[in-house]
Order: C-alpha cells, then structure tokens, then sequence
C-alpha cells in the first residue's frame, strides 16, 4: 500500500485478497472486484466477470452493487442489457432512499435509469419494474 494515499499499489494482490473475501459472501468485497474486472485493475478488463461481481453484492443489498450493475448494463457495448439496468438502477434508487451511499444518490440513479428507457419499449420498461419490484435481498 502507498503510506500516504492508501491505495493499493499491487492490484492484482488486492484482487487475490477481495476475490478471497467475496467468496465468502462479503458484500463489500464482491463491489470492490467487480470495480478492479470493470477498471482492468490487477485483473484482465472483463465487463462480464464485473457483472458477476457486482450482481452478488447487489442481491446482498448492497447499493453500490445495485448502481454500479445498472450502470454497467447501460453502458457496456459487452453486456449491454437496458432492461436488467433499468431493474438495477430502479432497485438502487429504493435502497438509497432520500441520502446518499458513498456519494451515489437516488437521483443519480433515477437519472441513469431515465436514459436508459429511451431506448427501452414500454414492454421492457414495465417487465424491468416488474422485476424490481418484486426484488428481495439475500440476508
């Protein structure tokens, strides 16, 4: 680790050491290597295996899990999937509620979200709700 700036200068030992904890089912965790997979951070750029990644943490609850998966399935030419982000970013919003996580807002969400349907059928916008709404996290 760099002593002044706490940032990991080994990334793909950062990888091993979260990839060991995601495994065990820590939400934090699953984020962070989804996050390394979507940078190419210590580990081979992989829009896929991040998704992987961020979907665990997201099923946990976790709001960065749920935001970033949405984002990712908005944006990424390898996995592009509206509907599944317009889920993700709907669920995101609900759990960040009226505050903030770690700077994401509910309105960030819901903006992304809003971009996404203009691509979107009303079947798909109304499918994506439905999934979201019927959407539970895992303890």
């Amino acid at each position: 680790y760099d002593q002044g700036q706490g940032v990991p200068q080994d990334y793909a030992e950062a990888a091993k050491w979260y990839r060991s904890a995601a495994e065990q089912g820590l939400a934090t965790a699953q984020h962070n290597l989804g996050l390394m997979y979507a940078d190419g951070q210590g580990v081979p750029q992989d829009d896929a295996e991040a998704a992987k990644w961020y979907q665990m943490a997201a099923e946990r609850g976790s709001a960065k899990g749920q935001y970033q998966l949405g984002a990712l399935y908005t944006r990424s030419p390898q996995i592009e999937d509206p509907v599944q982000g317009y889920k993700w970013l709907t669920i995101a919003a609900k759990t960040i509620g009226g505050g903030n996580v770690s700077g994401i807002t509910a309105d960030q969400a819901t903006t992304l979200r809003a971009l996404a349907a203009m691509s979107m059928s009303k079947a798909q916008i109304a499918e994506a709700e439905a999934a979201a709404k019927a959407f539970a996290a895992k303890p």
